[in-house]
């Protein structure tokens, strides 16, 4: 098996070190322990976790195909594709999140300014940025930070509220009430967001007059939070709920909106052990 190491260079910052092995590769996701991209390799049902593509990162984001965002310590983003490293923003990422294949949105920081955030396009001629809105104070510290690929909104959690801003108007609105908003999920007017003070998991839904919250999962051990949930296909979404430091346990869940019989789906059916914690890309 040959192995191709490729250093690329971020302005003046130090190597981030890219290694792409042979063989099947299923996907990626980011080893926040290793501070690494790491693929995914193999077939379904004989798939393992494989080397780092990228390392020394301090966050990261796949697309899904091939592509990722790749944010360095000092607060700078890179968009690595095929091999090719291309600079986003040098300073002020604070974080950032795809809003399908070829967009994504970054939000940033400035001195003595309120934060501001932007959405950008990547095409057949490389990166444009499409458009910049301000956000309504500075130094905003988001728990999570999600795009509607069908819509371009952004999502964002903070204590108390989950918040809603639309690409048409740059308008933030909160959409939903919950305590200690930890992982969202979004697609086509539904969304799940993990509650870690209620330790539960709430359904929003997009209707005319705004959006309505419900409960989806509740009842979950004292020590279980739900740190990342994923819309799946066929009305179901996936959750994954920390209950020790290092131990994470996925279940697959039957959605509200589109369960057959009226009743809930048991929350741990189908869970799994993993050996460390992962990022949902």
């Amino acid at each position: 098996m040959k192995t191709l190491t490729i250093a690329l260079l971020f302005a003046s910052s130090a190597l981030a070190q890219i290694t792409q092995m042979d063989g099947l590769i299923l996907g990626q996701v980011f080893d926040r322990p290793k501070l690494a991209i790491r693929s995914i390799v193999g077939v379904p049902g004989a798939a393992y976790i494989g080397g780092a593509l990228v390392e020394e990162l301090e966050s990261a984001v796949p697309n899904g195909s091939g592509t990722f965002l790749a944010k360095c310590a000092r607060g700078s983003l890179l968009l690595w594709r095929g091999g090719t490293a291309t600079a986003v923003a040098s300073d002020g990422v604070k974080t950032f999140t795809w809003c399908g294949e070829n967009s994504f949105a970054v939000q940033r920081s400035q001195p003595d300014a309120a934060d501001f955030v932007e959405w950008w396009q990547l095409g057949l001629n490389g990166l444009s940025l499409e458009k910049k809105t301000s956000l309504d104070a500075a130094n905003m510290t988001f728990s999570f930070f999600r795009c509607e690929a069908a819509t371009q909104n952004l999502f964002w959690g903070v204590s108390g509220s989950v918040y809603e801003m639309t690409y048409a108007d740059g308008v933030s609105n909160s959409i939903a009430s919950i305590a200690e908003p930890v992982s969202f999920d979004v697609m086509d007017g539904l969304a799940y967001a993990g509650d870690a003070a209620g330790r539960r998991v709430f359904e929003l839904e997009r209707k005319p007059g705004g959006w309505e919250s419900r409960v989806a999962v509740e009842g979950l051990d004292e020590d279980s939070i739900p740190v990342a949930v994923k819309i799946l296909a066929q009305g179901r979404f996936l959750v994954a709920y920390r209950s020790k430091p290092g131990s994470v346990a996925l279940s697959s869940v039957k959605g509200l909106r589109r369960r057959a019989n009226g009743l809930l789906m048991h929350p741990r059916t189908g869970s799994k052990r993993l050996a460390k914690q992962v990022d949902f890309c």
